[in-house]
């Protein structure tokens, strides 16, 4: 093409190309803060502070957490309640829709409103409420003084040489 023709033509580009969103995804911002949690955590159990570089799991205990992690927690945890709840709301609604039009749905509408729901809540709902649940109980605090029913740890895994997620 001509040097004039580059021009509209890059204009033209610049109106199809979506603007970049700079907002941090809260999912990896959490997972971040875990990787960094864990690493730290490697470092100092090994006076070299080549644990972590080498190893192909690492572990360590969840608590004490710090405030980073924490606040990651809180923002995932928010993240997920709201991507919830129009689910919770399509639920309700569909649900809603059978108790009214009970008597004019045929059994064919019936059953696929019905699998519906079931498959929001299978597929969606349970596994964010639990994420929820889980990301609550990293920020619970720890009452001094009391053994914990079980133990939570963070476990960073490496397959093959690779850190997991990046290929």
């Amino acid at each position: 093409p001509a040097p004039d023709d580059v021009a509209p033509a890059a204009t033209l580009l610049d109106g199809l190309m979506a603007p970049v969103d700079k907002t941090p995804n809260p999912s990896e911002v959490f997972l971040r803060h875990l990787r960094a949690q864990v690493l730290a955590r490697a470092r100092g159990s090994d006076r070299s502070g080549k644990a972590a570089q080498h190893a192909t799991a690492l572990e360590c205990d969840l608590h004490p957490i710090g405030d980073d992690l924490s606040g990651a927690a809180r923002g995932l945890g928010r993240a997920l309640s709201t991507l919830a709840d129009p689910l919770r709301v399509l639920a309700r609604r569909l649900h809603e829709r059978l108790d009214e039009d009970a008597d004019t749905l045929d059994s064919a509408s019936r059953g696929r409103i019905e699998a519906a729901i079931r498959t929001l809540h299978r597929r969606a709902l349970s596994r964010l409420d639990g994420w929820v649940a889980m990301l609550e109980a990293v920020d619970a605090p720890r009452p001094d003084g009391m053994t914990p029913t079980w133990v939570d740890f963070i476990r960073l895994d490496r397959r093959e040489g690779q850190r997991a997620g990046e290929h």
